[in-house]
């Protein structure tokens, strides 16, 4: 039995920390569908999202279609807003659209002077 009452409340409140503490680490690790509570997206600026990801499909795009036509044009654009892409964080797609314009025009430079 406690000493004093101020030890008994502490002993309360470091049982109830503890429980909300517990109850915290479950909720993070615990599966959404067995929380029983539908936990909803964060809605703000959902469409810079998709737009983002439209300017690496558009730089992707623009690669690939420097590999036929205007690379020097398009293999420039591809790499800048494949960089402009990567830089916002779809890697992916900025990557790939770096690669594939800079194959394009470094092509371009290497066999221009070959068939001019």
């Amino acid at each position: 039995m406690p000493a004093s009452k101020e030890q008994a409340r502490k002993g309360t409140t470091d049982k109830k920390r503890k429980n909300i503490q517990d109850s915290e680490f479950a909720a993070e690790i615990a599966d959404p569908s067995m929380l029983g509570e539908k936990r909803e997206d964060y809605a703000g600026d959902g469409d810079t999202g998709a737009s983002n990801q439209s300017l690496g499909l558009v730089a992707l795009a623009m690669s690939i279609a420097s590999l036929f036509v205007l690379p020097q044009w398009f293999g420039l654009a591809g790499i800048v807003l494949g960089g402009a892409a990567w830089l916002m964080g779809f890697r992916g797609l900025g990557l790939w659209s770096i690669i594939i314009g800079s194959i394009s025009l470094i092509a371009y430079i290497v066999l221009v002077p070959y068939y001019s």
